[in-house]
């Protein structure tokens, strides 16, 4: 006899696979009915994806987002309880999808982690004025051992087209698809701006900056790695502008000293 587990694995199974049978019956009616809650399902899922990527959807026009679409819902099923997740991987399957198009890959990793910056926890972010008070005294050591608390839900990665001109261009009437790649890669930094989500661009040395800063490493240590691209005077300007513009941006909450 088939256990409770198994009836809801294949249940689920069937919802995307038209091949399989959870209920084991040769019943018209049900199949039928099955058919009925399995496209309901997955045009749910759909919807949901298209709300998230509506620029991502708009560039690639809805009938190829569509198909994109249920192949994530079918290789990737949500294992979520909130349709605010279904888009978890959506970026990764398009990379897959569209490995030559790679600038559809970056706009829908920007549309995926502002959707989830949208939702972050507030927080203060640390003025220009209360960070100079708070590092007045330090030396080198104290330099070389800051470390930064960023806003929730901040995130960076590189993109190799010029996100900002697409994004734009997927407000108006012209998606002709120019080119928009990038003679070199940029930093991309998504976060909340208020009440606002937003991205910035930035030099491409910012990426492994802001993800190390973020998972716990010290100022010191982004310094040491610039200090391998670039001369000393050039790593050190380079590090002080960073730090001016994510205290510009509203990026740091706190210090760690």
């Amino acid at each position: 006899m088939i256990s409770l587990a198994e009836r809801q694995y294949q249940f689920m199974a069937s919802l995307l696979a038209e091949d399989a049978d959870p209920l084991e019956t040769s019943s018209s009616k049900l199949g039928a009915g099955l058919a009925i809650y399995r496209n309901n399902y997955r045009t749910t899922l759909i919807e949901a994806l298209m709300d998230t990527f509506k620029r991502t959807a708009r560039w690639i026009g809805d009938d190829v987002f569509h198909q994109a679409a249920a192949h994530h819902v079918i290789v990737n099923p949500p294992s979520g309880w909130t349709l605010d997740d279904v888009g978890s991987g959506f970026d990764r399957t398009l990379a897959e999808l569209f490995a030559k198009n790679q600038e559809v890959s970056e706009l829908a990793w920007i549309e995926w982690f502002m959707h989830r910056a949208f939702g972050a926890a507030n927080a203060e972010p640390l003025t220009v004025l209360a960070f100079a008070d708070a590092t007045a005294g330090f030396d080198d050591k104290d330099w070389s051992t800051l470390g930064l608390e960023f806003v929730p839900g901040i995130r960076t990665c590189l993109v190799h087209h010029d996100v900002a001109a697409i994004w734009h261009a997927c407000d108006t009437d012209d998606v002709s698809h120019p080119p928009y790649a990038l003679d070199e890669p940029l930093a991309c930094h998504v976060y909340r701006d208020g009440e606002q989500p937003a991205f910035i661009t930035a030099p491409a040395f910012e990426n492994p900056a802001l993800d190390a800063m973020v998972n716990g490493a010290h100022f010191g240590d982004v310094l040491d790695v610039l200090l391998t691209l670039r001369p000393h005077e050039s790593a050190v300007a380079d590090a002080g502008a960073m730090l001016g513009r994510w205290l510009n941006n509203g990026f740091i909450i706190g210090l760690r000293t």
